[in-house]
């Protein structure tokens, strides 16, 4: 917003009153107001990668009936050791888990079981980050009373929270160890097409079309032949310095091959394989009465991506492109 707002608050005898701002009392001269908010976010299938959808929720069921994530869930092979303590009149168990070890996630089932006494809610999978991100929110407004009042919080309870929850996010987003195959679907592939296919299309849609149209002058070019700067806003963006700026995470895509610098093909075979088979408005809104095996309708696509995050520059003789891991 304030990018925005530096770029069209100014009073630079450009902006024309009653025509690009309000000529009114009280109104700064020169500013021309900024839409926050254009889709409602719950429908938003470009920017909210959990925006309502049918078919997600019916793919994540699949997946979550896995093998790979069953056994992400279930594994309980590290052993346990339980300490109870009263804590405000209520005995609690407390489980003392190996962080940093390779077997982190193998207490998965037992931190969720012991999660759910410590808040008095079921705490599962799916909401798993809401405890996480309200821990993470307490520790810097309220860090002192969060440990007084909570006993049984720690830092090494809460790393292995967020180690669980990454790993969580990452199955979310389609990010498997094996290609994940259920009822003739790519589930990964599926559920990327979803979660950033939209995104990552109208990206490639843009820069095509600004390819294509240099040095045209067409009625359908000008439109873009001038067009320099194509935003995308949304929120919970998180930074966790504020003092470092953003850096190239390209090296992160697999095709990529450790390069800060990868192929504009990289990123086209990428759209190609996440683009929705339709519409997401429709796409989203696909019922199944007969059950799951109606989402193999759709095509399936095998490849070996594991996502992408953009950020994008259009400028009017070239496209910079960086690339990274998609964790929306």
């Amino acid at each position: 917003m304030s990018n925005i707002l530096g770029m069209y608050g100014q009073k630079n005898n450009i902006s024309i009153a009653d025509q690009d701002y309000p000529s009114v009392e009280g109104w700064p001269e020169g500013f021309v107001p900024v839409a926050i908010h254009t889709v409602d976010d719950d429908t938003d299938y470009v920017l909210n990668p959990g925006a309502d959808c049918d078919r997600q929720i019916k793919l994540w069921e699949m997946a979550k009936n896995s093998s790979e994530i069953k056994s992400f869930v279930n594994r309980n092979d590290t052993p346990l050791t339980l300490i109870k303590e009263h804590v405000h009149g209520e005995m609690r168990a407390i489980v003392v888990i190996p962080v940093g070890t390779d077997e982190e996630h193998s207490e998965v089932a037992s931190l969720l079981a012991n999660l759910t006494v410590y808040c008095g809610h079921d705490v599962h999978m799916d909401n798993l980050w809401v405890i996480r991100d309200a821990l993470l929110v307490e520790q810097i407004h309220a860090n002192k009373t969060l440990r007084e009042v909570n006993n049984w919080f720690s830092d090494d309870l809460f790393n292995h929270m967020t180690a669980v929850n990454h790993q969580v996010e990452a199955y979310q987003n389609g990010i498997f160890n094996d290609t994940l195959i259920m009822n003739n679907l790519d589930i990964g592939n599926e559920l990327q097409k979803i979660r950033g296919g939209s995104m990552v299309n109208d990206i490639n849609m843009h820069m095509n079309i600004k390819l294509e149209c240099q040095n045209k002058s067409s009625n359908g070019c000008k439109w873009i032949n001038g067009l320099k700067y194509y935003v995308y806003s949304a929120l919970r963006y998180h930074q966790n310095e504020a003092n470092v700026t953003l850096y190239p995470i390209t090296h992160l895509v697999d095709s990529c091959k450790g390069r800060q610098y990868c192929s504009l093909d990289v990123f086209r075979m990428f759209a190609n394989r996440t683009k929705p088979d339709l519409p997401m408005s429709e796409q989203s809104r696909i019922r199944s009465k007969k059950g799951f095996t109606d989402l193999a309708t759709f095509k399936h696509v095998d490849a070996n991506f594991s996502g992408a995050k953009l950020i994008l520059a259009l400028e009017s003789r070239q496209s910079t492109l960086r690339q990274g891991h998609l964790h929306a």
